[in-house]
């Protein structure tokens, strides 16, 4: 069984430029909260007349339109008409109209991009779609926003804040020990060396732990806190 397939005898061109360029491109890197450009052309490459035609946007997460900012173009618009609607970018689109052979038309609208604060660190890539419908048959095309941001990674911090020693007879007790880390340094133990020659005392927590001593002093007792930095 021999089946034909009819190709769309149209085409649809997803364009993409940041406000002040005088072109359109397929790939635009932008800055984190900018404002952007789009734009859909629509060309009758067939021999006869197409339509109803509709033009449909469809808006990767995180991008915005800018409301009444759709502009459409045609040969009865050569100058562009404000659509008064944001229709473009929802699921039903925007009826353009009917186009003779080698017509063509156009949808431009501005949107928004995320702010720093909603992206990623390092790149961010947004890829939206633009369809093209005429009955039953449809073509799509991308255009492609990509967008850095730049983290500063802090540097991490880590101390030993205080060790608190009772003494009481021949023995002493650590009734308090306090470290801190930060920015992605991480406490692993700490090491307790009592100032005489018995083993020292390896430890996460060092709340009420004692140690008795053989004689008078004087000892010297030194805690090392030992932590974890990041590469």
């Amino acid at each position: 069984v021999k089946v034909k397939v009819v190709a769309p005898s149209f085409t649809l061109q997803k364009y993409v430029a940041n406000l002040g360029d005088k072109s359109w491109s397929k790939n635009i890197t932008a800055q984190p909260g900018a404002t952007i450009s789009y734009q859909l052309a629509f060309t009758n490459n067939g021999s006869e007349q197409l339509g109803p035609v509709v033009l449909r946007d469809e808006l990767p997460k995180g991008i915005s339109i800018v409301h009444d900012s759709s502009v459409f173009y045609n040969p009865n618009y050569p100058n562009g008409q404000n659509l008064g609607t944001d229709a473009v970018t929802t699921t039903n689109g925007v009826n353009i109209g009917n186009y003779d052979p080698t017509e063509n038309a156009y949808i431009s609208f501005k949107a928004t991009v995320p702010s720093a604060d909603q992206l990623q660190c390092g790149t961010n890539t947004f890829v939206n779609t633009g369809e093209a419908w005429v009955g039953s048959q449809s073509v799509t095309d991308t255009a492609t926003v990509t967008v850095n941001k730049t983290c500063q990674t802090p540097t991490p911090t880590y101390s030993c804040n205080y060790l608190d020693v009772t003494e009481s007879g021949h023995s002493a007790t650590i009734s308090g020990f306090s470290q801190s880390a930060a920015n992605g340094a991480t406490f692993d133990y700490v090491v307790v060396n009592w100032g005489d020659q018995s083993p020292t005392l390896m430890a996460s927590n060092l709340t009420d732990q004692g140690h008795p001593y053989s004689g008078n002093g004087p000892y010297t007792i030194t805690a090392t806190a030992y932590f974890t930095i990041p590469s």
